[in-house]
Parts: C-alpha cells; structure tokens; sequence
C-alpha cells in the first residue's frame, strides 16, 4: 500500500474507534466465523446470533410474534410480495424510521423492494464488504474503481470519494468510444487499483479489445470484482487475459448484503457468509432440504437485521451446495433468479451458464436468449446476420433444448440495460 493509502487506512479505525457500532468489532467476529465455522466457538456465537434474532423477531414483530415453534425450521419460508403486503408486520416495534436508513431496489429484475436496516446492521455489512474485499485482493485505503449506475442517490460528495479512494465510473458509459476513453483513464493511473463492476460491462470491455486484437496491456490492477449479475466463463477467461489479474465473483442482494463470495482459495465455489447469515438450499416445491449437488431454492436468514428481521427468506435465486473438506458447507453454484430460468421441451432446467457459446459462432456484442413457450426459442443478437452461424449455433444448442425445440433469430443495433444498468442475458417470457 502507498503512504496515503495507508493513511486513509489508519483514519478510518481511528475514526470507526469512537462510533457505538463499531466495526472493527464486526470484523472481528466476521473473520473468526468464516475462516473457521466448524470451530466450536464459532458455531456458539452463531447459535447465539441466531437465538437472539428469534427472540427479538418473536418479541417485537407483529409477523413473528404469531409463529408458535420457536424452532429454526419450523419459521414458515417468506418471500418479497409476502414482506411487501405486510410490511409493518415485519418491521420491529422497537425503532423509528427515522432513525432507520433505507435501502431500495428498482425491481428491474424481479420485484421493487425497500428495507429499512438499523446502524448495527449498516455496520455489519460494512465489515462484510472490508472482510470479502480482501479475500479478493483489496485493502482498505487502495483505489478502487467503482462501475455502476451512478443515479443521484447513489452519489457522493467529492471529497468523499476522495478519503474512500474511489473512482466512479458509470456503466451507461458502454459505447466503444466510451469503452475506450475508460481504458485510457485505466491506463493513466499509475497506482495499483481495484475494479468492482457488473459482468456485463466487462463483458462488453472485452469484445471491444478483442475485436481490436490488442495485446494485453498493463493496466496495473490487483483484482476485478464483478456483482449483481452472474459471471460467465468468457468474461472470467478474457478479463483474467487482458487485465493480468484475478476475478472474482461475489454474491450480494441489496435487502441483505454479501451472502458469498469466490476467493483466492476458493476460485471455483463461494465461500458462504456463514458469519452474517443462515443459508439454506431447499426443495422449490417442499420446501426440504435438497442433497449436495441438488438444484433448489436459495433462502437466507439475515442475523443481524433487527429493524427489519428476516428469517428464512425466498431470495428468488436457484443455487447448489456442496461440501468442502470435511465441515465447511460452500455454495458450488449459484444460477440466478427462478423468474428468470429457462427449461428444455420436457420441462428440465437448463444451466444458463451454457449460453455464453453463443459468442463462439458470431461476431457479436451483445445476446440474450428467450424462451418464449414451452418449446420455442430466440436468439436476441446485436450482430450482424452474415457474421452469425445460425445452423451451427442451433445444432450446439439443440441437444439441451430438445429435439423438437423450435429456434428464431432477432438482429438488433443495442440491448438495452435494465433500469439499474444491469443486463439480462437470459429471459423467460413464461414466468
């Protein structure tokens, strides 16, 4: 780290020292429990937390205050549109909005959504963000170039971004002559950097410098941490190319916070937040526990939101565990939101990690796959259609889809990102 990295560094403890929540406790807690959850003084302070939240939801919420069995998996599984119908229910009688901060989504892939977190649980999701950030090669105080949809309540005075080290870049800058200005700024920083981004824009960033041909070039960053969006293998494989670094995939809702994240030691699974949270992969139709190995729902149990408690809840998104070694319980894939699943003719899901191979029969820059029926496909792509394997790609993609699946093809000059700047590259018109 640089002197004034370092200084930033010492000046955020020094001032989180005087806060009543202070982080660094946080942190503490956070690195014991995850770097060894099957210690038993980790797996007490867990089934503290969790004992403590029930208690609380129990005593103070209107929801929780009717459940009759106060053990863990007797809590009926809740899901957005319950929380958002019932809202004060689930809200703790204990707290003032005013005094809560607010945290809301666009619904621009799924449902819109807002949540209220108490300061405790601010401060825990900030030791999270510290805890996994370095995990993936980044310290506090390094610069960090910080790609998103910079709407206005999102942005900071500038002096704040100054003390943070952080550079805002706003992922609505994807035009190729905007891709390349980004680049030049990359390139003109001579410090060590950070990039945390949506896959989609690298994605983008990627099929601009290979369309190019350029060489790798050095852009002097550490690492690249994509979120909110799922990372295919070939913006991993070409943005580990190009860069000259690592990335890493992390899995973060906004009603909760870092829920997993890939790490240098664990490159091909998520490392669980097992600190933060409870999380489970159950039977989307049971409700029970799936196998290892098995596709189910995701469901979190958020510990430390005591303004809004969240007990076993929905998050909409599919995923795998497995385990690793012989105790820790890590997430070996995660597929996305269920509204967004596609299924083959006979109604089996289908991977969505297998679509990126659309790249490998056209010279494209942008696609997303649809399912519009039971049996009927279309291939969205900004390409052109002499530049486009269509025969190919169809019989690559027949043998997941089925034989009696039925394929179009769609040509556009742009895919539009989604209200929040994220993309969806695969749509269900069914759901």
């Amino acid at each position: 780290m640089t002197p004034l990295e370092l200084l930033r560094n010492y000046f955020f403890w020094f001032l989180d020292f005087f806060k009543t929540y202070s982080i660094r406790k946080h942190y503490k807690e956070i690195k014991l429990i995850n770097e060894n959850p099957a210690d038993i003084k980790a797996v007490k302070l867990r089934e503290r937390n969790l004992k403590n939240l029930i208690a609380h939801a129990c005593r103070t919420t209107s929801y929780y205050s009717k459940v009759k069995s106060r053990e863990f998996d007797n809590f009926p599984i809740i899901n957005k549109n319950l929380i958002l119908n019932n809202f004060e229910d689930f809200s703790s009688n204990l707290y003032q909005k005013k005094d809560l901060i607010k945290h809301s989504t666009s619904g621009s892939t799924g449902v819109p959504f807002e949540i209220y977190k108490d300061k405790n649980k601010v401060s825990r999701n900030s030791a999270d963000v510290i805890y996994f950030s370095e995990l993936a090669n980044y310290k506090l105080g390094n610069r960090l170039v910080y790609i998103r949809l910079w709407v206005k309540k999102f942005m900071r005075n500038k002096y704040v971004f100054f003390f943070q080290n952080v550079i805002p870049h706003d992922v609505l800058k994807n035009s190729w002559s905007e891709i390349n200005d980004f680049l030049n700024m990359l390139k003109s920083m001579s410090s060590k950097k950070v990039l945390l981004t949506y896959p989609s824009y690298l994605e983008e960033v990627c099929r601009f410098l290979d369309s190019k041909e350029r060489d790798t070039l050095n852009y002097n960053i550490k690492s690249i941490i994509t979120t909110s969006e799922k990372l295919n293998a070939y913006e991993k494989e070409r943005s580990e190319y190009f860069f000259k670094c690592p990335v890493y995939e992390r899995y973060s809702n906004m009603e909760n916070g870092i829920l997993a994240q890939k790490t240098f030691n664990l490159r091909s699974s998520f490392k669980i937040n097992h600190a933060s949270y409870i999380i489970e992969v159950l039977n989307i139709k049971t409700n029970e526990h799936v196998k290892s190995g098995e596709v189910g729902k995701i469901v979190i149990t958020d510990l430390f939101n005591y303004a809004t408690p969240l007990l076993r809840y929905d998050t909409g998104d599919l995923g795998r565990y497995e385990l690793k070694g012989d105790s820790e319980v890590v997430l070996s894939e995660i597929f996305g939101r269920r509204l967004d699943a596609v299924y083959n003719t006979q109604g089996k899901f289908v991977s969505p990690h297998i679509f990126y191979k659309i790249s490998h029969f056209s010279k494209l820059k942008q696609y997303q796959f649809i399912q519009n029926k039971a049996s009927d496909y279309t291939f969205k792509l900004n390409a052109k259609k002499e530049d486009t394997q269509e025969e190919a790609i169809i019989n690559h993609f027949r043998p997941f889809l089925g034989q009696d699946a039925s394929f179009n093809f769609v040509y556009v000059d742009e895919i539009a990102l989604l209200e929040s700047g994220k993309f969806k590259k695969v749509v269900n018109l069914m759901s």
